[in-house]
């Protein structure tokens, strides 16, 4: 079976679409597949080395203000749906598995008008333009949330609610042996980190946490600042013993095995991330993300009581980091949230949709 993946921009559609390849891969050992993602967004590094065939478009998102911008992004995407149709046509696939982003909208849309069989995932509380729009292609739309179906216009069945699939990584860990890994054995570790692009939100806050902590000898701060931040970050904490800058985490399920607290941006693959190892976190939505979509599902797990939330911009961010150093400290409230957490978790997802996938065809 020829199976084409599309999604990107951000890790949030890429490791979805990584790992329902992983399950199908286990499921049915003959199956081929075809990568289709963009140059510049984060999949153009995470597919080829992940071992699957890669080809990309050039596309990218519409601006709402008209622009000059705003028509060379048109020309973009008319350019793309040609280039999505050479594709399509040459790798002829039997199933089309888009998972959101920019990337996906022209190869869906062309697959839904070759008639195509098409199955969506969709990784957030409030859907995505992309897949609002797509779905009327899909033969079966996978949702992370049982809120989401309400924004949809496509019957019930052909809908079902899933999770987020993680990569089996996430699901077993083992905080003890991933510090010992680490050399962090006896610390309490607070991982930061901003998405696959880094956010200076979350990098200045770890920065001023760190300084807080500083006295404190028993707690570690791990921060994945972002390429563009990297430098003038690990300028900004040098002297600080008790914080690591890296540039990226590439080990993200080692680095969050051996952690205690996170501090993170709310997309929906992080989440489903924290769920799956069960973690109590501090959350810091993005609002620079359409329909305020990450605030929407850092509410899930804050009425959960998995999570902290912090607006970016709410009034008093200088008070976070002590009332962070005050729950680092408390180690019940820290196990209460990491239940809490673990309970949003919805095991085997990826492999619940490869079976589903299997079904229908």
């Amino acid at each position: 079976m020829r199976i084409l993946l599309t999604g990107g921009g951000t890790g949030g559609h890429v490791y979805p679409a990584l790992a329902i390849k992983e399950a199908l891969e286990s499921l049915d050992k003959h199956s081929e597949f075809l990568y289709v993602g963009t140059r510049r967004g984060i999949e153009s590094r995470i597919v080829p080395g992940a071992g699957v065939d890669f080809e990309t478009l050039e596309v990218e998102g519409l601006n709402k203000r008209i622009s000059i911008q705003t028509f060379k992004s048109l020309f973009k995407l008319l350019r793309s749906l040609f280039e999505a149709r050479r594709i399509l046509r040459t790798y002829d696939p039997d199933i089309v598995i888009g998972t959101g982003g920019y990337v996906s909208f022209p190869v869906v849309f062309v697959a839904g008008l070759m008639k195509k069989r098409i199955f969506l995932h969709e990784q957030n509380a409030f859907p995505g333009v992309a897949n609002r729009w797509l779905s009327r292609y899909a033969e079966k739309l996978f949702l992370s949330y049982p809120e989401s179906q309400a924004a949809f216009r496509i019957p019930g069945d052909r809908m079902a609610v899933t999770g987020n699939p993680v990569r089996r990584d996430f699901e077993f860990p083992d905080r003890e042996r991933e510090k010992l890994e680490l050399g962090l054995t006896g610390k309490k570790v607070i991982l930061a980190f901003g998405g696959s692009g880094g956010a200076l939100a979350i990098n200045e806050l770890t920065l001023s946490l760190a300084g807080a902590l500083a006295d404190e000898q028993d707690i570690r701060l791990i921060l994945g600042s972002g390429k563009r931040y990297f430098e003038s970050f690990s300028e900004k904490g040098r002297g600080l013993d008790n914080l690591e800058i890296l540039e990226y985490i590439d080990s993200m399920p080692r680095y969050m095995g051996a952690c205690d607290l996170v501090i993170a941006r709310s997309g929906a693959i992080t989440l489903a991330e924290i769920a799956a190892m069960g973690l109590p976190s501090v959350l810091v939505p993005s609002p620079h993300v359409a329909n305020d979509h990450q605030m929407k599902n850092a509410r899930v797990f804050e009425s959960a009581g998995a999570a902290w939330v912090v607006a970016e911009n709410e009034k008093g961010l200088e008070s976070v980091p002590g009332r962070i150093r005050d729950l680092i400290h408390s180690g019940e409230t820290l196990e209460t949230m990491g239940e809490n957490a673990r309970h949003l978790h919805r095991p085997n997802s990826a492999k619940l949709i490869a079976e589903e996938i299997l079904r229908e065809i």
